[in-house]
């Protein structure tokens, strides 16, 4: 729980694998390059890239964002 309210780095980035349920933001980039998001809210000021799916929630990136597929299949 502490970890969550740590200040972000003036120049911070993530790369993670998964995410759910989860709130990423970084000043840079978001990287999540396994099977993607559930349930995630991802805020970058650089570019977000889900390698996977993303389901749920908001994405918000100043530079652009590359997301492989969004929504579910139905």
């Amino acid at each position: 729980m502490e970890l969550n309210k740590t200040q972000a780095e003036s120049d911070s980035y993530i790369q993670i694998e998964n995410a759910s349920t989860s709130r990423l933001y970084a000043n840079r980039d978001i990287f999540v390059l396994g099977s993607g998001c559930i349930n995630t809210t991802i805020h970058s000021d650089g570019r977000v890239k889900v390698k996977g799916t993303l389901r749920g929630r908001e994405v918000y990136a100043i530079l652009g964002a590359d997301i492989h597929r969004a929504g579910s299949d139905s």
